[in-house]
């Protein structure tokens, strides 16, 4: 990559986008994920049972 192109100030620009958009995602899936493990925790707690395996048909 050449830094004197002309279109350089894109280039990088999307670069940066792309990787905040991609900080984004990661930080929501990390919140997501400890809002449904405090949710657990407390269903766990007021004695909820969690489900039962489903069976599966062998034949």
């Amino acid at each position: 990559m050449s830094f004197d192109a002309n279109h350089i100030g894109f280039v990088l620009g999307s670069y940066a986008i792309s990787a905040l958009v991609i900080a984004g995602l990661i930080v929501m899936h990390i919140m997501r994920a400890r809002r449904h493990d405090r949710r657990l925790g407390e269903l766990e707690s007021q004695g909820a049972p969690r489900r039962k395996p489903r069976e599966t048909a062998t034949k």
